[in-house]
């Protein structure tokens, strides 16, 4: 009997403790969040606190990874824990407060990260924005291979703490010549939101064959696009009456996949 009220008395100390234990393993790595290399032992103050999950099917992830990004007047730390198979996306503000995130299939380790050039397209591709309480940012779906978006399948994404939302999908694809384009964020209308820009063959300086401008009461993307962008640029925008949501513990590839098919078969 003593015994048992020993253990349970511990067990009520230990809890009582591990709000100050917490901040103070956080504390140990302040720093970090302002050196690069030194980034994932963020990563590990988020795991061993609690903040980010570190088991994939019922097993610890093998590899971590953290990145920190600006996102308007603070910083954010974004976590990756995967087993190079399936993984896990949690971005957190500095005070450790989950800001959401998402799963994704990772069926190759080139997927996750590109080291040339520090893309990481399982998470982010563009500069992370924050916007009415979420975060919006684009993902790719394809190799970057240290190149800019101008292949593959891309989504434009808001991040929240229980559910994210599919804003924009687009299929990039090649022409004969060859003729190519490449995705970029751009203001465009200097409204304080983000639209894109489609450049032919990258070319920044010209002006855009394609360009999507956000529509905040249409809740959509308008488009205007030159026929030399035709059979280049496939793509998909929400609206009021046709919203794609992902609970945080869903897939996010199986709904842009899902998009994308429809894409496909226009």
């Amino acid at each position: 009997m003593l015994h048992r009220v020993i253990g349970w008395t511990l067990l009520v100390v230990l809890g009582l403790l591990r709000p100050g234990i917490d901040r103070f393993d956080r504390w140990l790595v302040s720093t970090c969040w302002n050196v690069p290399s030194q980034w994932n032992a963020v990563a590990d103050a988020a795991i061993r606190t609690g903040v980010v999950d570190a088991e994939l099917g019922g097993l610890r992830a093998p590899w971590r990874q953290a990145s920190i990004h600006p996102a308007g007047d603070s910083r954010i730390a974004v976590i990756a824990v995967s087993d190079l198979h399936r993984a896990r996306v949690t971005f957190i503000d500095e005070n450790y407060q989950d800001l959401g995130g998402f799963e994704r299939v990772a069926a190759e380790p080139t997927l996750v990260t590109d080291a040339a050039r520090g893309y990481k397209p399982l998470s982010h591709v563009w500069p992370i924005v924050s916007r009415e309480g979420r975060l919006h940012t684009l993902i790719a779906f394809a190799h970057l291979v240290s190149e800019e978006p101008n292949a593959g399948l891309f989504a434009y994404v808001a991040v929240g703490p229980e559910r994210n939302e599919l804003l924009f999908v687009t299929q990039l694809s090649w022409g004969p010549g060859p003729t190519w384009g490449v995705l970029a964020p751009a203001d465009l209308n200097r409204d304080g939101f983000e639209d894109f820009a489609f450049y032919s063959k990258g070319r920044k300086d010209a002006r855009p064959i394609a360009s999507f401008v956000w529509d905040p009461a249409g809740r959509t993307y308008l488009a205007a696009i030159d026929p030399s962008a035709h059979g280049l640029i496939t793509w998909w925008s929400t609206s009021p009456h046709d919203q794609v949501v992902v609970a945080s513990g869903e897939l996010l590839d199986d709904a842009v996949r899902k998009v994308a098919s429809r894409l496909i078969g226009k």
